[in-house]
């Protein structure tokens, strides 16, 4: 991970076994939409608009996520970047037992969910979910990220709210977050 200072660029990248990959300030418009508030940026390299870097319009409601992948660094990685520079509070999970384990004692606002992972993987998870007795786990809206785009269609049935490929966007997936649960208010 690297940062070139000021008005420059971010750059994540981690490799081996899928990845993630976010990139600020490359080719960008004289403006963009504060993927925190929805206002434009003062600076085409940033995500956020001034008062959400600084934190001064960190939204009173966090939404939570359960974010579930068997890669150690990109969990790391997808938490460090969601609560920091997207204001969620990020529960994470390593596989699809150990997210059902902790949707009995807490339930987010939404589920991002890896595909490929060893005991029980993204599909069966979420084939849990929609089947589930309660009412609150069975409607929860989930993001699919894959290092397979075609994996998309098999999640067909489950009536998934978005997908994305691996290497993760960070913009890509907070705009499929933001689709489903609006920004943090």
């Amino acid at each position: 991970m690297h940062y070139a200072g000021g008005r420059g660029r971010i750059v994540a990248d981690i490799r081996g076994g899928g990845g993630l990959i976010f990139k600020t300030g490359v080719g960008m418009s004289k403006t963009r939409e504060c993927i925190g508030c929805g206002n434009l940026t003062d600076d085409p390299g940033e995500i956020l608009c001034k008062r959400c870097r600084i934190g001064t319009s960190a939204p009173p409601k966090k939404w939570k996520l359960l974010v579930i992948d068997d890669s150690v660094e990109i969990l790391k990685e997808l938490k460090k970047a969601l609560e920091a520079t997207l204001f969620y509070d990020v529960i994470t999970a390593y596989d699809g037992r150990k997210a059902l384990e902790k949707l009995e004692y807490e339930v987010p606002d939404l589920i991002v969910v890896d595909v490929l992972m060893p005991m029980m993987n993204g599909y069966e998870l979420v084939g849990h979910v929609r089947t589930s007795k309660n009412e609150k786990i069975r409607k929860l809206p989930v993001v699919v990220i894959s290092d397979y785009n075609k994996m998309k269609n098999f999640f067909h049935p489950w009536d998934i709210q978005g997908f994305v490929t691996k290497p993760v966007n960070l913009r890509e997936l907070a705009v499929a977050i933001h689709s489903v649960l609006g920004p943090p208010v």
